[in-house]
């Protein structure tokens, strides 16, 4: 795996040598190692840059945006996104700029919550940090209290 500095060269590089159309260059979250590869798609490209934040109050408050490379960030997105509405209200008030809301997951209409062991693997996978943030502690405690009602 390559460190993060490294991976935006390797990007710069990458949009150096390709020769076709790109139409979106998709960064995940503010790293300012992504300033490089954003500012040359601007330059050699006709297509919008997206940014997805993954955004934790903790980060977004912790990173200084007002300061060169994130505020250059910023400036050259064409969408922001973050995945909560109370994170979206915050930033664009901070950022003074629209964020767009665009919500991890699945539609709700498709989940089922009837779900038998006969049909499923008895297995949960949590993809991500796993820190308080994440509440992947609710997820434990709450399978730990229902495991006993699921027959085998």
């Amino acid at each position: 795996m390559l460190p993060r500095e490294q991976w935006a060269d390797y990007l710069v590089d990458y949009l150096k040598n390709y020769q076709g159309k790109i139409d979106r260059l998709f960064c995940f979250g503010l790293y300012p190692d992504y300033g490089k590869a954003i500012n040359y798609f601007k330059q050699h490209f006709d297509g919008q840059v997206i940014l997805k934040l993954d955004a934790n109050p903790y980060w977004m408050d912790i990173i200084n945006y007002q300061e060169s490379p994130q505020q250059d960030m910023i400036k050259a997105c064409d969408l922001i996104s973050c995945e909560g509405q109370a994170m979206q209200s915050y930033l664009a008030k901070k950022w003074k700029r629209p964020i767009d809301l665009i919500r991890n997951g699945f539609p709700i209409k498709t989940f089922n919550p009837e779900l038998s062991f006969d049909i499923k693997e008895n297995i949960i996978l949590n993809v991500g940090r796993q820190d308080e943030n994440k509440n992947t502690k609710v997820l434990v405690s709450t399978f730990a209290k229902l495991a006993a009602s699921f027959s085998r």
